[in-house]
């Protein structure tokens, strides 16, 4: 059975890079909030202002990570633009949906297979070191 969690909480909190809540997030640090509420626990990542090694950095991350075909609840879900990743947002149950952040909005939930998106995808991702039982 796939956990349910909270998440409207969330809704609308700020963008504030390597934010853990208090007052924002980022979008990998919103992933580990999100996964760690699903019970998994991802790990920290060092925060990085420059959008090329971010990008780099990011690829690096990928390797702890095993990639999946299709979305399952709680994965990870990566974006490309100009060949570089630049974004993460994690999948909710039902996988049509994935929870992310944005400077503009703040969190929102957006449709996965929003034409903007699903261009933008790049693929899902299960942490390799997974310790939940979801």
């Amino acid at each position: 059975m796939i956990k349910q969690i909270e998440t409207e909480d969330l809704i609308g909190m700020p963008f504030e890079w390597g934010g853990h809540g208090d007052p924002g997030w980022d979008c990998y640090t919103l992933c580990q909030e999100i996964s760690r509420r699903a019970g998994i626990f991802l790990p920290d990542k060092d925060i990085l202002v420059d959008k090329l090694l971010r990008a780099a950095k990011m690829e690096e991350a990928k390797k702890e990570y095993t990639q999946i075909i299709k979305a399952e609840p709680y994965c990870i879900v990566a974006f490309k633009k100009l060949g570089n990743l630049f974004h993460v947002g994690t999948v909710l149950p039902g996988c049509t949906k994935f929870i992310h952040i944005r400077k503009s909005t703040g969190v929102i939930i957006s449709r996965l297979n929003n034409i903007t998106w699903k261009f933008m995808r790049e693929g899902f991702y299960r942490y390799g070191h997974n310790n939940s039982d979801n």
